[in-house]
């Protein structure tokens, strides 16, 4: 009966481990990806941004919905449950899981394969979003497009808001947002 336990632990071990642990280093070194596979959470953010159940409908949107649907499926957080956008803003704002980034810096994190959020503050309301995971340009570089109104280069995003769809953060923000990437504390 030893080996059947030894069995189910090594299975355990086994399904436990990331399929693509990540190497890359971070361009900027100030975070550690997380050791998901970036497939997996574009693959997410296509699904989400397409969830009937997140249509816009009457004037409510539901980004809040989205954004904790992706963060529990994709990195086990469940801190965002039943919070609106400017609670969860505030949220990564004052914890010592979440991190501040550049925009330049999201995209970077978002395509090694950690979980970046995108929120502002605002009233009667603010907006998150997740930063698409996508695959390297062909420099290797995240794709980044130039924004007029925020002067600066920003990541694309899974929107969910009046209008859903994977898009550049200058298209869902009316101004630029902060970046907040998942950095779980190793025990």
């Amino acid at each position: 009966m030893k080996w059947l336990s030894l069995f189910w632990e090594m299975l355990y071990l086994y399904l436990a481990k990331p399929k693509f642990p990540l190497s890359m280093s971070m361009r900027l070194g100030k975070v550690k990806p997380m050791e998901h596979d970036p497939d997996f959470l574009r693959e997410l953010c296509e699904k989400i941004v397409t969830d009937p159940d997140l249509k816009p409908n009457n004037g409510l949107t539901w980004c809040n919905k989205a954004v904790d649907r992706v963060a529990v499926a994709y990195a086990g957080y469940n801190g965002f449950e039943g919070m609106l956008a400017n609670d969860m803003v505030e949220k990564m704002r004052r914890s010592m899981y979440w991190q501040k980034l550049q925009p330049d810096e999201a995209g970077v994190t978002a395509m090694a394969g950690g979980l970046v959020i995108a929120g502002m503050k605002d009233e009667p309301h603010g907006h998150v979003a997740i930063v698409m995971s996508d695959p390297p340009s062909k420099n290797g570089h995240p794709l980044m497009t130039y924004s007029g109104n925020f002067k600066c280069e920003v990541p694309r995003i899974a929107n969910v808001g009046s209008k859903n769809g994977i898009m550049s953060a200058n298209w869902a923000f009316r101004k630029l947002p902060d970046f907040y990437a998942y950095t779980p504390k190793k025990k």
